[in-house]
């Protein structure tokens, strides 16, 4: 484009930036940015704790990235970048004609020796002094187009006769004003109406206003139902754009047109609205682009060519809609009957003159009727909302392209900001939702923190809900919005249709939570379908204008979920862990657990503290700190004496403490904190994540010699309780070819809530069992039994044993074995003892692939290139069973677990003997038998994806029941073309599911701690794979009833980007949610 345009009589300066804004309802398009270069970045000075700089800007994004200052051992600070998000914004920059930098628009209009000029932003507007002028705006879009002209009368049109009257043309002098700092303001600019005309240029949109004090009256001879107010603007000079025109019913039966979309390169000109504005007392009336649904009336539009190179541009409302809106409005004297003049014939001699603009001395605020036209940009950047990406829209964001939302995209609205398309749409058919939401819903995506001239969000969503989260805007052609969820906000998706328009709309396995109206559907010809929309405290779920006359979609397509989300924030990252965790943190070992107050999530390698309620991050500490203990003196004894993994953490709410455990791999043994008082930190206590005091004020430490005599390797901590016992269990690794062996110690809970244990536990030897169970898939699983009165003082352990080495393949059966407490001997006895372990009785599940038979088999997850392909490996876990829990419900006692199993395609629960292509997480529901003698099969279920390609593999499970025997298992999921993401599924206790469902998106390729598995045959390479887990966390909450659940996802680390040769990337994150049946 020539940076000096030929315009005859015109010439922009030199060094102005290519702007152009037109208010009327022209909605003008951004032109296609390059790639954009990084910006500021962190100084040298003393940093903040965390900031939020923009470290790559384009024309209508930019890209805020977290960065935390950390201490180094030299007492210096490092830098180090965290999470990221994108601003979306039509024209939020323009670059620079001298530097060639992208700099941040300003809404501004300027007064020059020519007139007035909007020079920064990516369109550039030229305006005369008069709005009598030949060319009142003068505008070019970033693309080239050019649109040049003014508004010229106001006229009545009887619709019904197609008569027409010359109502006002535009006085003889009409100056300008600056009304600083982006308006211009003609004021009493007609001869014939007392009315105002409103020029406004803003970086994201150019609008022409005429504001009506009075409403005028239709002359004598036309019908008030059938005469329509048109407001004409010529274009001197305009390119050819693409009209979407729909057929519409006019007054009196006739069929008449309506441009509800005028397409230039890079603009768009889309349907205004009429509404009303008050100043003080005053009303007036406004038409235009404005007003909230309601309260505001179409506006039609008509686009005709000249045949010249420019356009006449007619937006038409009826009078009666505008009767309606003025009622509290002074009427104008009715004009004369209606005459043959047109505005062409009766229009003054230009003003052809120029000067400056003249700063108003007055302030303007707008009273009356309102009309206008918008021009909106049209063809913003991104089209593509990335896989995992977060993207934040403060005002609005227009595309008629075609947008892509993909797996995991979170959009976040500032306050009456909306999200409008009128282009086709794409959603994919995903677990990983797309998620459009508050500004402020800390739940989803990144925090929005570090704009200038906003606060950062304090994690209330209420105070920010979007117009509407998604506008889909009057197209011709059918949609289907899939797979979304719509949070907190006014309206959640907005369909527009046109009369005479015979198309369908599909809204499908979506969910609306916290909006006002879910969804408003103005169908008028069209039919919308609703299939599996579940909402959540959405006072209007749907609402349909012109209903029952037109169709208002199958409405009992909408109905309540089986559970829904509360409280979710982010938990402890990788990164975090990098900066203040100990050395055993490339695996997370996800744990954590609630209490009346808080969350504790407890990691290999750091422990944090969370307010429930907030998600406020109030304490930390390394796990070396966390379970310090030291046993006698001279010389003291002192653990952990190496790196702190395999963490358990259980809060109990009849005794009201923690009860938490890790493995200190330089000594073999177990470590056990527990708390002193209901709460791990003091009640109340803001957040100092420096602070360790918290640590002796509240917990207490014990040493359990777990260790194996011979056997150095002590692994997989598991932990249970019950009212008489904390139960403490490990696997011991030995060289091939010695059985695996576990050690089991059952520690009295009494003493330790009351402070009185010694710092060696159990106090008793005889408490302490030692099994050979064979293989590491025998891990014991002490159960978590939360009845106040475990049936006859029993506690449960279960396995699940080898799978068969030979043909017939079966997996390995679940077996159970039984602690009774003596309170005489203060001794666990185990039942049966020379022959401890029992199978489940009854008809077990169909058969399954137990995971650890094939060491290769392995989750796919998104590659970050063909290089970079790592798969997550499943059997370092395998099918063990992952945790265990047992709640009396009904009269009857149940011992619910879970774990990973592969299966061999399709709609087939079962394992046929194929090759494993899917992996799927197996419940079990073992019933107690009388006198808690036995375990029996009672249920099962399987959480698997059907799909024939490209199926989700879950994995990492954990499941918890409530009072009323209502099931959440919260676990990973990926596949080849997504990253891992953190997924919960429930189950009432009448057998109604939701879920799978996503509570965080996977965000990057992750390759940490690459793990080397020998292959099944040993001649081929070794087989390289990512290491995750080992665990997950589900539990519930003291109120009995509502869900909680800490589980992995990948992270997106900028200090570990894929790099060619470099196989380690990213990080993983850990999120907590909590769920409610």
């Amino acid at each position: 484009m020539n940076p000096n345009p030929s315009i005859p009589g015109r010439k922009f300066p030199s060094a102005l930036p290519r702007v152009l804004w037109i208010t009327l309802a022209l909605g003008l398009g951004a032109a296609r940015p390059g790639r954009a270069q990084p910006t500021d970045s962190p100084g040298s000075s003393p940093p903040a704790a965390e900031e939020w700089h923009v470290v790559e800007r384009g024309q209508d994004f930019a890209v805020f990235q977290r960065f935390r200052a950390r201490a180094q051992a030299d007492g210096s600070l490092r830098w180090q970048p965290g999470g990221r998000y994108t601003l979306l914004e039509n024209g939020l920059h323009y670059r620079d004609p001298v530097s060639g930098q992208w700099q941040e628009s300003r809404d501004l209009i300027e007064s020059f020796p020519d007139g007035a000029i909007a020079r920064y932003g990516p369109l550039r507007a030229l305006f005369s002094h008069d709005l009598n002028a030949e060319s009142v705006f003068d505008l070019e879009t970033p693309a080239g187009a050019r649109l040049r002209g003014g508004l010229r009368a106001l006229v009545w049109l009887d619709e019904a006769t197609g008569r027409r009257q010359l109502l006002a043309g535009v006085k003889a002098s009409a100056p300008l004003e600056l009304v600083p700092p982006n308006w211009l303001v003609a004021r009493d600019a007609f001869d014939g109406a007392a009315a105002d005309v409103v020029l406004e240029w803003r970086h994201d949109r150019f609008s022409q206003s005429v504001v009506l004090r009075k409403l005028p009256l239709p002359p004598a001879g036309l019908a008030p139902g059938t005469t329509r107010l048109v407001v004409v603007t010529e274009f001197l000079e305009a390119p050819e754009p693409e009209i979407q025109r729909v057929a519409v019913p006019g007054a009196g039966g006739v069929v008449v047109s309506d441009d509800v979309g005028i397409h230039f390169d890079g603009a768009s000109i889309l349907q205004g609205h009429a509404f009303a504005v008050r100043a003080g007392s005053e009303w007036a009336l406004q038409v235009g682009a404005g007003g909230a649904p309601g309260e505001a009336v179409e506006v039609r539009k008509v686009w005709t060519p000249d045949g010249a190179g420019g356009a006449m541009l007619e937006e038409s409302v009826a009078w009666e809609a505008l009767a309606r809106l003025a009622a509290e409005l002074p009427r104008q004297a009715r004009a004369a009957a209606p005459g043959e003049r047109d505005w062409r014939s009766a229009r003054a001699e230009r003003v052809s003159a120029r000067r400056p603009v003249e700063v108003a001395q007055l302030p303007y605020r707008p009273a009356g009727v309102v009309v206008d036209f918008v021009t909106i940009p049209d063809d913003g950047i991104p089209t593509t909302f990335g896989m995992g990406q977060t993207y934040y829209i403060r005002t609005y964001y227009y595309n008629g392209s075609a947008v892509t939302f993909q797996p995991g995209c979170v959009i976040k609205f500032k306050h009456n900001a909306y999200l409008l398309l009128y282009g086709p749409v794409s959603f994919p058919d995903t677990l990983q939702t797309p998620v459009f939401t508050s500004r402020n819903d800390d739940s989803f995506g990144e925090k929005i923190a570090g704009v200038a001239n906003e606060p950062d969000s304090d994690g209330d969503p209420s105070k920010h809900r979007a117009a509407q989260a998604l506008w889909i805007y009057y197209v011709d052609f059918s949609t289907t919005v899939r797979n979304a969820r719509f949070r907190w906000a006014q309206t959640g998706i907005q369909y527009d249709v046109n009369p005479g328009v015979y198309i369908t709309h599909t809204l499908q396995r979506s969910r609306l939570a916290h909006c006002s109206v879910g969804v408003y559907a103005n169908l008028q010809n069209a039919t919308l379908v609703l299939n599996q929309v579940e909402e959540h405290n959405v006072p209007t779920p749907i609402t349909c204008p012109g209903y029952p006359h037109y169709p208002c979609g199958n409405i009992s397509g909408i109905i309540k979920p089986a559970f829904y989300m509360t409280n979710n924030f982010r938990g402890i990252d990788g990164i975090d862990w990098e900066t203040g965790g100990d050395d055993a943190g490339f695996v997370a070992d996800t744990m954590g657990a609630v209490g009346n107050n808080y969350f504790v999530e407890l990691l290999n390698g750091m422990v944090a503290v969370f307010e429930k309620n907030t998600g406020r991050r109030i304490r930390q500490a390394r796990t070396k700190a966390f379970f310090y203990v030291s046993l006698g003196e001279n010389p003291p004894d002192i653990y952990p004496k190496g790196s702190m993994t395999d963490p358990r953490i259980v809060y109990d709410p009849h005794s009201q403490r923690w009860f938490a455990a890790q493995i200190d791999s330089g000594s073999g043994k177990a470590l056990l904190a527990v708390s002193k008082h209901a709460d791990p930190v003091p009640l109340g206590a803001e957040p100092d994540l420096a602070d360790t005091s918290w640590i002796a004020a509240n917990w207490t430490k014990y040493l359990v010699p777990i260790n194996h005599q011979t056997i150095n390797d002590t692994d997989f901590l598991t932990m249970g309780l019950d009212k008489n016992g904390v139960y403490i269990a490990v696997l011991h690794r030995p060289g091939a070819p010695a059985n695996w062996l576990a050690t089991l110690a059952a520690i009295p809970k009494p003493p330790l809530v009351n402070q009185q244990a010694g710092p060696v536990q159990p106090a008793n030897s005889g408490n302490i069992f030692q099994f050979d169970l064979g293989d590491r898939q025998s891990v014991i699983q002490p159960a978590v039994n939360l009845d106040a009165n475990p049936v006859n003082d029993v506690a449960w352990l279960v396995l699940k044993a080898a799978p068969s080495s030979s043909p017939p393949y079966q997996p390995g059966k679940i077996r159970y074995a039984r602690l009774k407490w003596n309170s005489v001997t203060s001794l666990f006895e185990l039942q049966s003892p020379s022959s401890p372990w029992n199978d489940v009785s009854g008809n077990p599940p169909p058969p399954y692939f137990d995971i650890v038979f094939q060491q290769s088999l392995k989750a796919p997850q998104q590659p970050a290139d063909a290089e970079h392909n790592l798969k997550v490996q499943l059997a370092d876990v395998g099918s063990r069973l992952m945790n265990a829990v047992v709640r009396t419900v009904g009269g009857a006692t149940y011992l619910w677990t879970c774990h990973h199993v592969g299966l061999d395609g399709g709609s087939n629960e079962r394992y046929d003997g194929g090759t494993v292509d899917r992996s799927a997480i197996q419940w079990l529901r073992l019933q107690v038998t009388t006198g808690a003698q036995s375990l029996a099969y009672s249920a099962y279920g399987r959480v698997y994806d059907t799909a024939s390609i490209n199926p989700y593999w879950y994995y990492m499970p954990s499941v918890a029941v409530n009072a009323a025997g209502d099931m959440l298992l919260g676990f990973s999921a990926s596949k080849a073309t997504e990253y891992i993401s953190a997924i919960w599924v429930g189950r009432r206790a009448n057998g109604q599911i939701s879920g799978p469902l996503l509570f965080q998106t996977g965000r990057a390729y992750v390759a940490l701690n690459p793990r080397v598995v020998p292959p099944d045959d040993q001649q081929q390479p070794p087989i390289y794979s990512v290491r995750w887990g080992d665990y997950s966390a589900t539990c519930v909450d003291p109120d009995g009833t509502r869900f909680w659940t800490t589980q992995e996802y990948a992270e997106k680390d900028p200090a570990r980007p894929v790099r060619p040769n470099v196989m380690e990337a990213n990080a993983w994150g850990t999120w907590i949610a909590s769920v409610q049946p």
